[in-house]
């Protein structure tokens, strides 16, 4: 897939998009933070981490399911937002595959590609893992908004 974007404005604009979620006070995007791990312009891909916190566990002890469709979500929406230039992007659909329990202080890596980037329309795919055990799948389809 050709790149849209080039690499250094890729990871600018990722890195930008995580600094600004956590400078809102009072927001999921502040209480659930990501660290930057890595990207390619040229293989549409992201990288994010986040380490599990005890706000995030359920009554049974693991990671509750919403907060995992919210982190892949969050960084399919990053990466696509990045990698097609578009200002704003929403999800239109999204299916999670939830595989292995996650548990607190975890340190999640989610990947991200986009596999598909048309005008109007986004299509990306993400992993969920923990060292080197995939936890969770998802696909989604991103629709631009035009201001």
């Amino acid at each position: 897939m050709a790149a849209r974007i080039d690499q250094k404005m890729m990871e600018e604009t990722i890195k930008s998009s995580l600094s600004y979620r956590v400078q809102q006070p009072g927001s999921i995007g502040a209480m659930l933070d990501f660290e930057f791990v890595e990207c390619s312009a040229e293989d549409g891909t992201a990288v994010l981490s986040h380490r599990i916190d005890e706000r995030e566990i359920n009554i049974y002890g693991t990671l509750h399911g919403g907060i995992i469709t919210w982190l892949m979500d969050s960084t399919m929406g990053i990466l696509g937002r990045a990698y097609s230039g578009y200002e704003t992007i929403v999800t239109m659909d999204i299916h999670v595959n939830f595989l292995r329990a996650v548990y607190e202080n975890d340190l999640a890596l989610i990947r991200g590609r986009v596999t598909h980037a048309g005008s109007k329309v986004l299509n990306l795919v993400s992993e969920f893992y923990v060292g080197d055990r995939l936890c969770a799948t998802a696909d989604a389809i991103f629709y631009r908004i035009e201001k």
